[in-house]
């Protein structure tokens, strides 16, 4: 809009003035006029520019009495107020460059003030947008793989957010729909990006439900979930499998089994519980795609359990399945399985053939847990006891002294075999000597000679001849270290006056020497001879 009077129309004022004359009581008064603007940049119509944009404005400020220097130009906003203010050039030139225009459709003035207050001015409309940014939106129930039962109230809950200072986001435009079922709803968020969906509405099937949401000036962000709509369902089926009620476990180390299934919803989509009646809660792993459900533990206490598993599907049914369950420290605990325990006298856990009541091996080892080794073995023999190994009688028959001549006679030979299996295994046999009418007058006495043969290589024995009426009393030993064989002699004596006096009772002691190796089938064979 501009404000100016012709040069015409000054001259027709004064054409009347001079055709009407100059009376005395006519003053004549200057007549003056106000200045003139024009904004040549930008153009008359409406302009757009981002924000950040250098927008430049231009434009020319003319007055009839003042020259252009005497002119105050001034660029001024009706949103921004006064933009800038300067002093024309010689040919009235005012220009004005800027980059912090707010956003929003401007009125700019070039407005031109003269010497005598007089006001001229032209305008332009500038729009100013912002640069925008995209909102974001994220559901955060249900999750992608859901299912939820026919006519069951679904609430859908997400967050919106819009990084514009400008845009808050109760603002911002909302829309959800399901592929399927069409539009849902369109509730706006709180002013804290909240929002949220309840409908029981959807259809049986599958269900792509996507939302929306659109900012101020048009741009929009999008989410989505699947998820399936199924009939009503039964409740899970739960069942431990591993270990059976009743059973003993070690406290260090538990391991449970299980299976949990559901007619709609997956395994691994089940809420699974493991609990105790004295340790609580204790586990809440989920079950694998395949319905398993595994524990390792060393967390419960010692004890009698109910252990129970616990299994709840989305639609809210559970089931659950008891065990009774004994958990024992390691001294209560039958590592090896042979029934026995090192509380109940196991002395090796480790070892299935080592057990109070076990069968005795040749093996070195304690095998019924009782302190021995070996005993109760290869050869019938109890050691240091010649109660099992009483050889009766041996008659001397030999060579007598009679009439001056010698008559001969038959020896008495007893063999027995038996087999030494450890040190303490230590074999004694008992005998006696006697005599009868041939003896006669035999003054030369009765012999006995003890052979220890067939010993195996490594073995060495120790032999050794006791007569044992009145006492013990050693009378011949032998120990030939590392021999094949080991023998005795020893000459005995009868009275001359007595047939009676004729001999007496002997005991042959065999036994291992220190560092001799024993094995249970390796037998050695024994040979007593009187004669």
């Amino acid at each position: 809009m501009r404000s100016m009077h012709t040069p015409a129309l000054l001259l027709a004022l004064s054409g009347l003035v001079l055709a009407t004359g100059c009376p005395d009581d006519v003053s004549i008064v200057a007549v003056t006029t106000p200045p003139t603007a024009e904004i040549s940049s930008p153009g008359s119509n409406a302009q757009t520019f981002a924000t950040g944009d250098t927008i430049s404005f231009e434009g020319v400020v003319k007055d009839q009495q003042d020259a252009p220097d005497r002119l105050t130009a001034s660029w001024l906003s009706d949103i921004d107020g006064l933009l800038d203010e300067a002093v024309p050039d010689s040919t009235g030139r005012v220009t004005h460059a800027t980059i912090d225009l707010s956003h929003g459709t401007h009125l700019v003035t070039l407005q031109a003030v003269d010497s005598d207050g007089e006001v001229g001015e032209d305008h332009v409309t500038v729009i100013v947008t912002r640069e925008n940014v995209a909102p974001t939106v994220t559901i955060d129930y249900p999750v992608t793989g859901d299912s939820f039962v026919e006519g069951a109230n679904i609430t859908f809950t997400a967050v919106a957010d819009d990084e514009d200072e400008e845009d808050e986001p109760q603002d911002l435009l909302v829309e959800w729909a399901s592929g399927t079922d069409g539009f849902l709803g369109n509730d706006a968020p709180d002013s804290s990006g909240l929002l949220s969906l309840s409908t029981a509405n959807l259809t049986l099937g599958s269900h792509i439900v996507s939302v929306t949401v659109t900012d101020p000036m048009g741009a929009t962000a999008t989410d989505q979930v699947y998820l399936e709509v199924v009939e009503e369902n039964e409740a899970p089926q739960v069942m431990i499998t591993n270990p059976g009620s009743g059973d003993s476990v070690l406290e260090s180390s538990v391991q449970l089994e299980g299976q949990a299934t559901d007619d709609v919803d997956r395994p691994d989509f089940l809420a699974i519980t493991w609990e105790s009646d004295l340790d609580g809660v204790f586990n809440w792993d989920t079950a694998s795609s395949a319905g398993d459900v595994l524990v390792n533990t060393s967390g419960l206490s010692q004890g009698t359990h109910t252990i129970t598993l616990s299994a709840e599907d989305t639609g809210g049914l559970s089931a659950s399945d008891s065990i009774q369950l004994s958990v024992v420290g390691i001294d209560d605990w039958d590592s090896d399985g042979d029934g026995w325990t090192p509380t109940e006298g196991d002395c090796d856990d480790a070892d299935a053939s080592v057990s109070p009541g076990a069968t005795e091996a040749c093996d070195l080892i304690d095998n019924d847990c009782d302190g021995d080794i070996n005993e109760d073995l290869g050869d019938g023999y109890e050691p240091n006891d010649s109660s099992a190994t009483d050889l009766g009688s041996m008659d001397g028959d030999g060579y007598c002294l009679y009439y001056m001549g010698y008559i001969s006679g038959s020896a008495d030979i007893q063999t027995v075999s038996g087999t030494v299996h450890s040190p303490d295994d230590v074999d004694v046999f008992s005998f006696d000597t006697d005599d009868d009418y041939f003896d006669c007058l035999d003054e030369s006495g009765y012999g006995i000679q003890i052979s220890l043969t067939s010993i195996a290589s490594g073995h060495d024995y120790a032999l050794e001849l006791y007569y044992v009426d009145g006492g013990d009393t050693l009378v011949a030993s032998s120990d030939a270290s590392g021999n094949a064989s080991e023998y005795v002699d020893y000459t005995g004596t009868y009275g001359f006056d007595s047939d009676t006096d004729d001999g007496g009772v002997y005991e042959v002691v065999v036994s291992p020497t220190t560092g001799s190796d024993y094995g249970c089938s390796d037998s050695y064979q024994l040979e007593i001879v009187v004669w």
